[in-house]
């Protein structure tokens, strides 16, 4: 594939990590009016801009820009189509016979292009103008060839020039090649023929996407979520909201009354908001949209909110969108596009809940080493993210998330080799995924410390530190919150000397404080370490559910505790891996009681059967049926909203602190003190839990 290819030539020209390892980058196909034929399978983040950058440019020629064959245009701009400035995007028009028929184009993470701070995301800026200089779209190839005079002012902003001129050319070189292979193809096919089947592969991507939502119940599903503080020492909370309408053959995306822009960069622009969107889409609906959602695009509609966190208005400052508003926007279009998807039997089973990556967390040391040389490490570990749980299955431990289908980690010796530090130890963090019927996967968590060097700084960005940002889907719980830790003055090289590598964080010993999600210039002595916990998946469906043999085996494999199984599960588990059927009938029963507020009877084998009427059917959430125009519990057949439209307006509700819920130490002791509850909602009749949502008690404050 052009893409592949592509792709495949960027990786071997960068010399980047964020690349080579991280595959934040991606590249595409696209018509000659920029509608996505194919798009890559590395980071779609990049899935929501490019085609924005296409039509920018084909604007701007009608007001007298010429488009040429052998030009390409690069382009950063978050208000034209890029997530933030560090996503330069490179596209590329192909003619034949004189016509302009595709677009090739490719866009990539530059680790520094500018700005206040090394790697240019800073959370302190105030406006756009503080951070690393925006490029609309400008001609940065004329005549197939690079022109020096733009590439020498590109790459001048940069404090890593190396790296920039490599990931600029890499690009080029990108387009270049994907360029050769689809000029042989339209020579040896024609060009009528090779567009014609573009156009038809779009029109028929855009025929299956649209007739499965005819085939799904229309309605309006609404979520939100908090951002957990604004920058270092500012711990305002931020509210972003989304709503989805479904009508028919087509889908439209809201913004909800979201909060308004900041002059901070919580910000995000419209593209990035955009891009968010177009992740979930293409991983709930899978195999269905795969790898060119050009059609499904052309039955979505974007409805945005102007000045507000997820479509701010220029000049606010936009330089960690694609750490905030692109995660926010992603995890909340997956959680209501897996609502929309439970309407069909035939869906349900591949919806998936939110995966660690979408609340996300990364870090880089900035320093000197023993020469005076400058180093920037970016760590891509958190990519190795724990996967949401599906409608019918287990998320992956450290499997990584489905918008990201390329991305690997190296070998901790590949980053050591690079200088600046050592890893203590990377492992999966037991009970960090989602409690479920469908457990989510676990995370990756990693501890390292400097390492022959004359100094060192650490920058860590990120979100759902304070508190999980998603709850898991029909009942399913969240993820545990993203850990930060910075342990001062600790024993590790006494340890390590003495033959005792440490291998977890609980083998660390020294001064240890959790660390908010957002922090500059933090300093690293040598005995100092910088510890993280990344993201673990979503949880699908009552934990209650799952067969307690599973929870036994989750347990002897180590990724569930023995607290887990008993607090989340309602499954006690001796220490030979034995459930203990008594004991966990108790506990189970216990568990619902308290749920529904009284004492249930024993969990009801089977689904509930109507005594008389018409046999109930398949309702907007797997546990619920719908029987004389009424919503039942689909265990136990109690009537658990007053119509369709409100399935669980009277089902019961209790909101308990996610320290009473979440079995990982720290979860819950959140460095900014924030209230957070998880609120479940369960069956009145039976105590099944229904659904889970995370709320903050001070939210605005």
């Amino acid at each position: 594939m052009l893409t592949e290819e592509c792709a495949s030539t960027v990786m071997t020209t960068s010399g980047s990590p964020v690349v080579v390892f991280g595959r934040d980058f991606n590249s595409a196909v696209m018509t000659a009016t920029g509608e996505y034929v194919f798009f890559g399978r590395n980071i779609k983040i990049h899935a929501g801009v490019m085609d924005l950058v296409v039509s920018d440019i084909l604007a701007s020629a009608e007001s007298g820009l010429e488009v040429r064959d052998g030009d390409m245009f690069l382009s950063n701009d978050p208000w034209v189509g890029s997530g933030h400035q560090n996503d330069v995007v490179v596209v590329c028009p192909v003619f034949a016979d004189g016509r302009l028929l595709f677009w090739l184009g490719n866009a990539l993470h530059h680790m520094d292009i500018g700005g206040s701070v090394v790697g240019g995301r800073s959370s302190r800026t105030k406006s756009v103008f503080e951070e690393p200089t925006i490029f609309p779209p400008v001609r940065i190839v004329e005549g197939d060839r690079l022109r020096p005079d733009l590439a020498r002012l590109f790459v001048r902003q940069s404090r890593l020039p190396s790296y920039e001129a490599l990931d600029l050319r890499a690009q080029v070189a990108g387009n270049l090649v994907a360029k050769r292979r689809l000029l042989e193809m339209l020579g040896e096919f024609g060009p009528d023929a090779v567009s014609s089947i573009a156009e038809t592969l779009v029109a028929e991507g855009g025929r299956r996407f649209e007739r499965i939502l005819q085939g799904l119940p229309d309605g309006e599903w609404h979520d939100e979520a908090y951002l957990d503080g604004v920058a270092d020492g500012d711990d305002r909370l931020c509210r972003v909201a989304m709503r989805v309408v479904k009508e028919g053959g087509s889908i439209e995306f809201a913004d909800d009354g979201s909060d308004p822009q900041l002059d901070s960069p919580v910000n995000c622009a419209f593209g990035a908001w955009r891009s968010g969107i177009i992740c979930a889409v293409m991983s709930q609906f899978g195999t269905d949209v795969a790898l060119s959602p050009g059609g499904a695009l052309r039955h979505i509609r974007f409805t945005p909110e102007p000045g507000t966190l997820l479509n701010a208005n220029h000049p606010a400052p936009v330089n960690r969108a694609t750490g905030l508003g692109v995660g926010l926007s992603a995890g909340m279009a997956m959680r209501l596009l897996a609502e929309v998807l439970c309407g069909s039997a035939t869906h349900r089973p591949k919806l998936a809940a939110v995966s660690g990556s979408e609340p996300l967390i990364i870090a880089g040391l900035t320093g000197r080493g023993p020469t005076g040389s400058k180093y920037f490490r970016v760590f891509t570990d958190p990519v190795a993210c724990g996967s949401g749980a599906f409608g019918g299955g287990d998320g992956d431990a450290t499997g990584g998330s489905t918008i990201n289908l390329g991305a690997v980690i190296p070998n901790v010796e590949e980053y050591e080799a690079f200088g600046g530090y050592l890893y203590l130890f990377r492992r999966e963090e037991p009970d960090t995924g989602g409690a479920g019927e469908w457990r989510g996967g676990n995370a990756l968590s990693y501890g390292v410390v400097p390492y022959q060097v004359e100094s060192s700084v650490a920058n860590v960005t990120g979100w759902g530190v304070g508190f999980p940002t998603f709850a898991g889907n029909f009942g399913g719980y969240p993820a545990t919150a993203r850990r930060v830790e910075l342990v001062r003055g600790c024993d590790v090289w006494r340890s390590v000397s003495d033959g005792c590598w440490p291998g977890s964080e609980e083998e660390i010993k020294g001064d240890a404080t959790l660390l908010p999600g957002r922090m500059e210039t933090i300093d690293l002595g040598d005995s100092d370490a910088l510890i993280l916990v990344s993201g673990g998946g979503g949880g699908v469906g009552d934990p209650l559910d799952r067969p307690a043999a599973m929870v036994a085996q989750d347990v002897v494999e180590g990724a569930v505790s023995h607290r887990a199984a008993s607090l989340l599960y309602g499954v006690v588990v001796d220490d030979s891996g034995q459930v203990d059927g008594e004991a966990t009938l108790l506990r189970q029963r216990e568990i619902r009681a308290r749920r529904a507020g009284r004492e249930v009877p024993e969990q009801p084998a089977g689904a509930w059967e109507a005594p008389a009427g018409p046999a109930p059917v398949m309702g907007a959430h797997p546990a619920i049926l719908m029987h004389e125009g009424r919503p039942r519990c689909a265990r136990c057949g109690f009537i658990v909203g007053a119509a369709a439209r409100s399935y669980l307006s009277l089902a019961s509700a209790r909101s308990v602190p996610l320290r009473d819920r979440m079995a990982v130490s720290g979860i819950g002791d959140e460095p900014t003190g924030w209230g957070a509850s998880l609120v479940e909602v369960s069956c009145p009749g039976c105590g099944h839990l229904f659904s889970t949502n995370v709320a903050i008690d001070k939210a605005g404050a």
